[in-house]
């Protein structure tokens, strides 16, 4: 089974290192970022990146569940984005486009990383008092 099967990873060369200006996981609209590459990969393949690469992954409209397995290696302290959460939101690609879409972010919503961001957020509210 092909990658296009279980989802894509998109690459955008271009943007590495770029200073993006995002409003929370969505980019802000106009900014140039180039044109992705498709990383293919058949199973068993590895691909190595700088995390902060601007990537992302097409659905799975596949029947097979896709596995990634991460590892980050630091060299130095971690930076990052003073707004940043750790969780993005995704959606079940198996809802969009039926009369249950409005549903399709809940799954990703039950998450104790979702739970994570809402207490952050409520911290920083709680601040700004």
């Amino acid at each position: 089974m092909r990658s296009c099967d279980t989802g894509r990873l998109l690459i955008w060369p271009d943007a590495y290192r770029a200073e993006l200006r995002h409003e929370r996981e969505e980019l802000t609209a106009g900014q140039w970022i180039g044109d992705p590459v498709d990383a293919e990969l058949d199973p068993g393949d590895i691909l190595l990146f700088a995390g902060d690469h601007l990537h992302a992954s097409q659905p799975n409209v596949g029947d097979r569940t896709r596995f990634a397995i991460t590892k980050r290696l630091s060299l130095g302290a971690p930076r990052y984005h003073p707004r940043a959460t750790g969780w993005v939101p995704c959606l079940d690609p198996r809802l969009i486009g039926t009369p249950l879409a409005r549903l399709a972010p809940l799954r990703s919503a039950l998450t104790a990383g979702r739970a994570r961001q809402l207490a952050r957020d409520a911290g920083r509210l709680a601040g700004l008092r």
